[in-house]
């Protein structure tokens, strides 16, 4: 048997409701670090989860490629997709 002793019992569990106000927060220009502070958890796990997937050209060229396609009855329409910005 190993000697590993737990030191919390305590477990982290985000709700979309947690991550849709980080992510509020985040926009509105408040560091990582100080809502990792404030939600008790570490800045680099804040990092992580919201790490930006696109680059701003990314998600431009792709907003107007979605348009595009729905201007054309490609059978995509922009209601099918979320963007976050």
């Amino acid at each position: 048997m190993g000697r590993y002793k737990r030191t919390s019992d305590r477990k982290l569990i985000y709700s979309q409701e947690i991550l849709n106000e980080i992510k509020e927060k985040i926009k509105s220009g408040r560091s990582k670090r100080s809502l990792a502070t404030e939600y008790g958890t570490k800045e680099s796990t804040l990092r992580k989860r919201f790490k930006p997937v696109f680059t701003v050209e990314m998600e431009t060229e792709l907003s107007e490629q979605i348009r595009r396609l729905d201007k054309l009855f490609f059978g995509l329409t922009f209601k099918h997709f979320v963007i976050f910005v």
